[in-house]
């Protein structure tokens, strides 16, 4: 690699690093050695590492519009690989995290099932319930985007159910809910009105329009347990909808797509692939 494009000197700011990548176009693809950049950013201040993020972050998108131009009919593996490659890249300059990073936990689809199909529907209470699961564990929201969802956002065509997605970082996305879950939201709608698909439900048994992240953390926390019956977090639930449809042999990148996550390197690290490729050799087994 260029020495004189990736280390930049300490007193090189935004401006200078913005003009030195928009020169750093895709005809450099020959550059893109992950092993050596990881060298690299393990040497490098924690400051450059900084630039280096943003600037590769940069290059990479570019590089990713133009590779997604090429794609065609049976090339589409060599498109994905050439992507995963280039975003490999920009994580390896990411800073580095000195506090380690919490092992995620999720459960079968099974197990999901079993817990989800015990909630008792026939109160507004369970109702509610049964649709956190549903938004969270099977179409893998957010909580925060959970909390936000309006029946304007659910959209039918085709006979199927979509749910219009506003992500982080604006990023929107569509993904798919089952008719089952309509229908429940149809009853809790119909009974009590209102814009927000989730209501808060106080002691006395009155419903308000809306809840909070907050709330949706303690309902899932309350009501899903793993093997070792630990309660799951929301978040957890939203890993194990992602983790079932890896286990179904669905397509990384498409997961990747339906989380709104930015990269597959970020979903590789969400479903925990690496830990379970260390797990799964014979010396642990």
């Amino acid at each position: 690699m260029n020495n004189q494009l990736i280390t930049p000197s300490a007193n090189q700011n935004k401006i200078r690093l913005r003009r030195q990548l928009e020169t750093f176009t895709d005809d450099h693809i020959d550059r893109i050695i992950i092993d050596p950049a990881s060298v690299l950013s393990a040497e490098i201040s924690p400051t450059r590492r900084r630039y280096m993020s943003a600037m590769f972050g940069r290059y990479v998108r570019q590089c990713i519009i133009n590779v997604k131009s090429l794609s065609g009919v049976g090339n589409g593996d060599a498109v994905r690989a050439i992507i995963h490659r280039l975003e490999s890249l920009s994580v390896s300059f990411a800073p580095q995290q000195n506090s380690g990073s919490k092992i995620g936990k999720w459960i079968s689809d099974e197990s999901l099932a079993r817990q989800h199909g015990m909630i008792d529907r026939s109160a507004d209470r369970g109702l509610r319930d049964s649709i956190i699961i549903h938004l969270l564990g099977r179409c893998g929201l957010r909580r925060e985007e959970a909390s936000s969802l309006e029946y304007s956002d659910i959209v039918a065509a085709g006979g199927r159910y979509r749910l219009n997605i506003k992500g982080k970082g604006r990023k929107n996305r569509n993904v798919p809910i089952s008719s089952a879950a309509v229908r429940e939201i149809n009853l809790m709608k119909n009974q009590h009105g209102g814009t927000r698909v989730l209501k808060k439900i106080d002691r006395y048994g009155n419903v308000h329009d809306g809840m909070s992240g907050h709330s949706i953390n303690a309902i899932v926390s309350r009501l899903i347990y793993d093997d070792a019956n630990n309660p799951l977090s929301a978040h957890d639930l939203r890993r194990t909808a992602a983790r079932v449809l890896y286990d179904k042999d669905v397509d990384i990148l498409a997961i990747s797509k339906w989380l709104g996550h930015a990269s597959t390197a970020t979903t590789e690290k969400y479903l925990g692939l690496q830990t379970a490729v260390i797990d799964n050799l014979e010396i642990f087994q």
